[in-house]
């Protein structure tokens, strides 16, 4: 009887050991290839962005941002002429990271920052490459690895418009 247990046992677990192990392979495939990708710059298609986050809205000469839940700040527009300086980082969110991108404006004592789960960012990333000529591949991989770091990077600068701008800047 106790050979017979063992036989059904064996008959049991290794077809489910061989199943684990085949979709562990396909996962750190599929892992693999997403860490290629990132480091070549290409973007993730996944969007997080959602309303109650805050919204972004590209207009004619720069884009406003609608930030729910901010003390002080409510709705605010921004010229493109008023950047001074925009840094891209990440905030560190225990499971996940948050990509961040923060304004330095002419004038004003604060960072505006925005971030990958509001409402319109992907717009403002395209927007904002395509008015201050930057290339995702320019700054994405900088600021998206490694993971768990704020990767603080400088993503343009008045001034200095060359691709020199982009560097990566200590925490």
């Amino acid at each position: 009887m106790d050979w017979l247990f063992v036989l059904v046992f064996i008959a049991i677990l290794a077809p489910a050991i061989v199943i684990c192990l085949i979709m562990d392979w396909f996962e750190k495939r599929k892992f693999d290839n997403f860490v290629k990708d990132v480091e070549a710059g290409k973007l993730p298609e996944v969007s997080l962005e959602k309303p109650e986050n805050g919204r972004i809205t590209i207009i004619e000469d720069g884009f406003s941002v609608e930030l729910p839940h901010q003390k002080g700040i409510s709705d605010k527009s921004v010229c493109w002429d008023a950047i001074e300086e925009i840094r891209g980082y990440k905030r560190d969110l225990f499971a996940v990271d948050l990509i961040c991108w923060g304004f330095c404006l002419q004038d004003e004592e604060y960072v505006l920052e925005v971030n990958e789960e509001m409402l319109g960012f992907a717009e403002l990333v395209k927007s904002v490459e395509a008015h201050f000529d930057i290339k995702s591949e320019d700054w994405w991989s900088k600021v998206a690895i490694p993971a768990f770091d704020t990767n603080m990077t400088v993503i343009w600068r008045r001034g200095d418009q060359s691709k020199k701008a982009l560097q990566q800047t200590s925490d």
